[in-house]
């Protein structure tokens, strides 16, 4: 039936008989998905899918090229061989067939190492080379290209897509953009931007023995917050040898990265920038409340003794973070999604929550790692109708075909062990709005080492917007003028 339909669709347009054939309201019920879950596509300039328009074009059997930075974490893909991979493989394969088939293109792509991504965008983009039609680079790699003005904005694909579709995060784009130009595609079609969501675990037979209440529930509930985060961990540890330090066997109520601390400012709601009224980022030192979250966090958390943090504490318990908590000898444990594939194996039941909240008046946040992979046109592009099309497609049969499968199969079930933990996943983290900080993509001045280094000092956040005001805003203008 679809080999037929596909078939009568390029006769039609062959003999110019039709240039759109309709959908039927029936159609559009069930989302134009054909039996074998293709999705039937009209031969002229657009198409409606599950209600909405999509863009189509006969691109004259054209290869469509991506480079793609391994973050070394996680699952960033883009193309797949063939059916009998794994489920995320098969949709890929999937997704890409129907796209080939409806455009007439071939969808190709090369991952590489980091160092080798950006060496190679160096070249091709540095001699005005055109090679691939869009790269998938950490956000803080990518940002050095917007500003040597490698990138093409998102205006210029304007007219061939629709950023505030559903299968684009337009919101969490829109905060890396000055003056309402962005230069950062993120969405459904990079798993990356998936797996670099902001998230916790705690050890459920550790927070059963301190007769801690059940955390999912307390987050479901909207009581996750800052302060009962610091309860609970406090109350988990245990000081092995009274030595009241870190020593090798003491059990801890976290075990973190050193960037916790950049997380928990974002996820709290703190752009840790300004903007001028031209919608230009600026800085006038951080906010009051900033200021008190920062201190809040580095008091008890930073500054002690029931807080394993790498690479700071690495090597008590004979490994790093990751490995205390593989190790049962943590409470809690954060990291992004994708590092949840380390805890597969371990012999104790955990549970997924998200970061928690300042404050219970706020809602939840799910950060994005700053060196989550984002997509980059260059504008080397010598056609941005076709480039936004099918990226446009790429997104869109992303969000009919892999989300669900990413949510069920990979995170609700490989990343998880219980029933809370999909419940935390899919009702929090999932759905709430996503944020990621230009300050700490661009890393004006340094601002997020400094952060760091503040908060292991104990020195307040206000001292630090004191040192960086004279300068930043100097270094802000120099970059922007420097893309310009």
């Amino acid at each position: 039936m679809k080999f037929s339909k596909r078939l009568l669709a390029l006769v039609l347009c062959a003999l110019m008989l039709f240039s759109v054939i309709a959908c039927t309201k029936e159609d559009q019920k069930q989302g134009n998905v054909g039996n074998n879950g293709d999705s039937q596509v009209s031969a002229g300039t657009s198409s409606v899918f599950e209600g909405y328009e999509i863009r189509v074009k006969d691109f004259d059997e054209y290869e469509f090229k991506v480079l793609v930075s391994d973050g070394g974490y996680g699952i960033e893909m883009y193309t797949a061989d063939a059916y009998g991979a794994s489920v995320i493989e098969n949709k890929i394969y999937e997704r890409n067939v129907i796209i080939q088939e409806r455009l007439n293109i071939t969808i190709s792509s090369e991952t590489v190492g980091y160092q080798d991504v950006k060496s190679s965008v160096d070249t091709l983009c540095g001699s005005g080379t055109f090679e691939y039609d869009f790269f998938t680079l950490p956000m803080t790699a990518g940002m050095p290209y917007v500003i040597k003005g490698y990138m093409a904005a998102d205006t210029n694909v304007a007219d061939y897509t629709d950023m505030s579709r559903p299968w684009w995060d337009k919101a969490a784009a829109s905060q890396l953009a000055t003056n309402g130009v962005n230069y950062t595609y993120i969405g459904d079609a990079s798993l990356h931007y998936f797996e670099s969501m902001w998230v916790m675990a705690y050890n459920n037979d550790i927070a059963e023995d301190n007769k801690i209440p059940n955390i999912a529930e307390v987050a479901l509930a909207g009581d996750w917050t800052l302060e009962t985060l610091y309860q609970y961990s406090e109350q988990a540890y245990i000081d092995t040898d009274n030595s009241s330090s870190k020593t090798n066997g003491d059990i801890f109520g976290m075990t973190i990265p050193n960037t916790f601390v950049q997380a928990m400012l974002i996820t709290s709601g703190e752009t840790l920038l300004d903007y001028d009224a031209n919608n230009y980022p600026s800085f006038a030192g951080f906010s009051n409340r900033a200021i008190d979250i920062f201190d809040s966090i580095t008091k008890n958390l930073y500054q002690n003794e029931h807080v394993f943090i790498g690479p700071r504490d690495n090597g008590i318990n004979g490994g790093d973070f990751h490995d205390v908590f593989l190790g049962g000898e943590a409470l809690f444990y954060a990291e992004p999604m994708g590092s949840l594939h380390y805890l597969k194996e371990v012999s104790f039941d955990f549970t997924v929550i998200p970061l928690p909240k300042y404050d219970e008046d706020t809602e939840y946040l799910t950060g994005i790692q700053r060196y989550s992979n984002a997509i980059y046109v260059p504008k080397t592009t010598p056609d941005f109708e076709r480039t936004g099309i099918i990226l446009e497609n790429l997104m869109y049969e992303s969000y009919i075909r892999i989300r669900d499968v990413y949510y069920e199969s990979i995170a609700s079930l490989q990343r998880t062990r219980n029933e809370l933990s999909y419940r935390v996943l899919n009702e929090i983290v999932f759905k709430s709005d996503k944020v990621v900080s230009m300050a700490l993509v661009y890393d004006f001045g340094n601002m997020g080492d400094s952060i760091i280094e503040y908060a292991f000092a104990n020195k307040s956040l206000s001292t630090l917007g004191a040192s960086l005001k004279r300068g930043l805003n100097a270094e802000i203008e120099k970059v922007l003028s420097g893309r310009e």
